[in-house]
């Protein structure tokens, strides 16, 4: 159940604070008559290093249990993207490399998983869930993003999945339903919604948009997005972006379930903020606050009978945040 609902709210954030980060030409603090025009810039040998948090409660309620089962979970990753080349109708291939990673979960006052690959590995094998984990730390993945800034392919990322999840058992579905290829699109997708003009402080537009989920079917984002003007964030002068979301998700009709059955994401909220820098052509920072249900039915066990419906109201914040600018070693 854990990892299902950790899939689920960590593509749905990602979706609603990407929807505020893009990046701009013009000089820092400059509001011409002309506006701001947002648009995306990978240059070639930079390399961004970012740490991802997220801090996510959850109560999930099933009709023949009286107390609601209560779970917390923290999670930090931390990765870089290098920009390695220019691809040949003008895009850029970039490599995505895991540096390192965290996780706590808890169910009610017992820790039930803990992780940190910056520690000693001796006690993995108490359980397998942590294997690909361990295995994600210094492991590469390539994605292609076009001229317009949109990520158009993660290369290899199957062989990826299956190489660091080869022994892990029965985790090794939950591992690649929440590394997959809407996760990653993500990312690196800071190129989606902003409009295709210059844009003024106090300006308003809506941004659509459908995420695959996998197994899961698709998420569906419906936002408005706020131009608020220019604020110092981190020592950088920032263009301020703030965004509201409505999500809705479903399982794809004839889709397959996964190993937690089909889920669905009910009256899912995010109120976001984002502090870009269109000078250095950077995404600086993002926070967004969720407050979704997840509705289900977990498949009964293997011979046996029916299926258990179960509902997950869930809370979260999640944070991105530039920790490094450098350059690609040569």
């Amino acid at each position: 159940m854990r990892h299902q609902l950790v899939t689920l709210v960590l593509a749905a954030s990602l979706a609603g604070f990407l929807a505020a980060c893009r990046k701009s030409e013009p000089a820092a603090g400059s509001d011409s008559k002309e506006g701001v025009l947002l648009k995306v810039k990978w240059p070639v040998g930079a390399r961004y290093v970012y740490r991802m948090d997220l801090d996510q409660h959850s109560t999930t309620k099933f009709p023949q249990m009286p107390q609601g089962m209560k779970q917390d979970v923290t999670m930090a990753m931390t990765y870089a993207l290098s920009v390695v080349k220019e691809t040949a109708d003008g895009g850029r291939d970039l490599e995505m490399e895991f540096l390192a990673n965290e996780m706590e979960v808890k169910m009610g006052p017992q820790v039930v998983m803990s992780f940190d690959s910056k520690e000693n590995s001796s006690n993995d094998a108490q359980n397998p869930l942590l294997a690909p984990y361990r295995k994600m730390i210094g492991s590469k993945l390539h994605i292609q993003v076009g001229a317009d800034g949109k990520v158009e392919q993660i290369v290899g990322l199957q062989e990826w999945i299956d190489r660091l999840s080869a022994d892990a058992g029965p985790a090794q579905g939950m591992f690649a339903q929440q590394f997959n290829e809407g996760y990653f699109r993500q990312i690196a997708d800071f190129g989606r919604g902003f409009p295709d003009r210059p844009v003024q402080p106090s300006e308003t537009w809506p941004f659509k948009m459908e995420m695959p989920l996998g197994p899961m079917g698709k998420l569906k984002v419906d936002s408005k997005v706020t131009f608020k003007g220019w604020e110092d964030r981190e020592h950088h002068q920032c263009v301020v972006i703030k965004s509201t979301s409505s999500l809705q998700g479903s399982p794809s009709a004839g889709a397959a379930a996964g190993p937690m059955g089909k889920m669905s994401i009910k009256d899912g909220k995010i109120n976001g903020t984002g502090w870009f820098d269109p000078e250095l052509g950077a995404l600086i920072e993002t926070v967004a606050d969720q407050a979704l249900q997840v509705k289900g039915e977990m498949p009964g066990p293997p011979g046996g009978k029916g299926s258990a419906g179960f509902t997950s109201d869930v809370g979260q914040k999640v944070s991105l945040k530039l920790v490094e600018l450098g350059k690609v070693k040569e």
